[in-house]
């Protein structure tokens, strides 16, 4: 038994302890996003897309988006944590999945929960694109330019 978990705690250090601090990437993330929802009737918007980094695969991510749905000017905001995977290792590129919340006002307007997926470039750098594909009251896609700064290995 005591093998067992001395095997488990291995397997955990080598999956988890491995990998680079949370210092070594920026913490915040601020930057334009565009959004469309593929919904009854189709929301088109644009807004502000934020983020910070609680680990270095998790961050919580708040998106403010304004524009329009048929006739009507709809806002709509979205609240998400994203878990941020490494499959290309030090690449250019990252995978996250995300859920959260999203509400819209308006006619049609409402709460609803939001799953995502996507892909944000530059992991590293100060600043890059991220594109995600959701469902929150309807498929969503988002493209985002983030300026990252405030790792903490500058302070």
């Amino acid at each position: 038994m005591i093998a067992r978990a001395r095997a488990w705690l291995a397997a955990f250090i080598a999956l988890f302890g491995a990998r680079p601090l949370a210092a070594q990437l920026p913490r915040r993330e601020l930057g334009p996003v565009a959004m469309v929802v593929a919904s009854e009737p189709v929301f088109a918007g644009l807004g502000v897309s934020g983020a910070f980094r609680l680990a270095n695969e998790v961050r919580a991510v708040g998106t403010a988006t304004m524009g329009g749905a048929g006739s009507h000017v709809v806002a709509r905001g979205d609240a998400e944590l994203q878990v941020v995977l490494d499959p290309f290792g030090k690449g250019k590129a990252r995978l996250f999945a995300g859920a959260g919340l999203s509400g819209v006002t308006g006619p049609d307007g409402g709460g609803f929960l939001l799953v995502s997926a996507g892909l944000e470039t530059a992991p590293r750098a100060r600043r890059g694109w991220s594109v995600e594909l959701g469902i929150a009251g309807g498929a969503r896609l988002a493209i985002a330019y983030r300026f990252r700064s405030g790792s903490k290995s500058r302070r």
